[in-house]
This record gives C-alpha cells, structure tokens and sequence, in this order.
C-alpha cells in the first residue's frame, strides 16, 4: 500500500496526463502548496513526481501498444505533444520502438 500523498499524486497524474497538464505546478495548486513542497512530501513517502509520471507512463504504453489503438493516439494519451517525441521516449525507456513492441520484436 503506498502513503497518502504518493497515492494523491498518482491520481493526480492519471487524472491530468491524458489531458496534457501533469506538472508538478498543477498538483501544487491542487494541494495549496508550492512545488517544493510536493517534492519534499513526496520525499518524505520515498516518492518522487517524476519518478511517478514515468512509472504511470510506462504502464500506460505497455498497456496502449499491446491494443489496436492507433500510435497517433496513444502519445496525446501519454501527454506527448508529438509522435515522434513518444517513440523517442518508448525507445528510451523500453529499448525498442513502439512498432517492434506492437509486434512483440
């Protein structure tokens, strides 16, 4: 079971990072706390927002690729701007393309 602001967090960040607005300063609104404050009680719980943003994400891609859904719309999904930029992290974080990942290479 993880502690409450990493749990707040990780809502947070499946709730906004489809939408394009996972940053840190938007959950620092939302808590009515500067962003050092987020990194600091994240901290303290053995957490971190990016850390957290990265591990959302890489559950999202696997589950995303591993479907038909086209790639054009899984990288918005993920808060990418672009395609090229969300092939560019899969590569990065998974160490292959998201095709070869589709196919199962």
């Amino acid at each position: 079971m993880r502690a409450a602001a990493t749990e707040s967090a990780l809502a947070f960040i499946r709730g906004t990072l489809p939408r394009g607005l996972c940053q840190v300063e938007n959950l620092a609104l939302v808590w009515g706390c500067d962003r050092r404050t987020v990194h600091r009680r994240l901290a303290l719980e053995g957490a971190s927002f990016t850390l957290l943003v990265e591990e959302e994400r890489r559950q999202l891609a696997a589950a995303a690729i591993a479907s038909d859904a086209p790639m054009g719309e899984i990288a918005p999904q993920l808060g990418f701007t672009s395609l090229s930029t969300f092939s560019r992290w899969y590569r990065h974080s998974f160490g292959r393309t998201p095709t070869a990942g589709r196919r199962g290479d």
